[in-house]
């Protein structure tokens, strides 16, 4: 769970908001050591499908162990809408999280 209160560039439109976060760490993966990771938007949406495309391509050597965190979208995507705050400034409200 991400909370808008944590945030330095997006605390929300409307007031505070929480958004859901899933993280995806491979099988492969050893605790402690750097690894390349990509962050999706609209995250729920690709929770059943990222993880099993990384694992393949993980498994075939065409991608790096990675990690991939996955974080549900504002709503909407009208003006005035987190989602349409979001998308009229790129992925910048991702980057607090890291």
């Amino acid at each position: 769970m991400m909370d808008s209160a944590d945030s330095k560039i997006y605390p929300g439109l409307k007031g505070p908001y929480q958004r859901d976060v899933w993280v995806y760490v491979p099988s492969q993966y050893k605790a402690g050591t750097a690894a390349p990771f990509m962050v999706v938007q609209d995250g729920k949406s690709y929770t059943n499908r990222l993880p099993v495309v990384l694992d393949n391509m993980i498994y075939d050597h065409r991608l790096p162990v990675m990690i991939a965190v996955m974080v549900q979208h504002g709503g909407g995507d009208g003006k005035g809408s987190e989602r349409g705050l979001e998308y009229e400034h790129g992925v910048g409200a991702i980057h607090e999280i890291y």
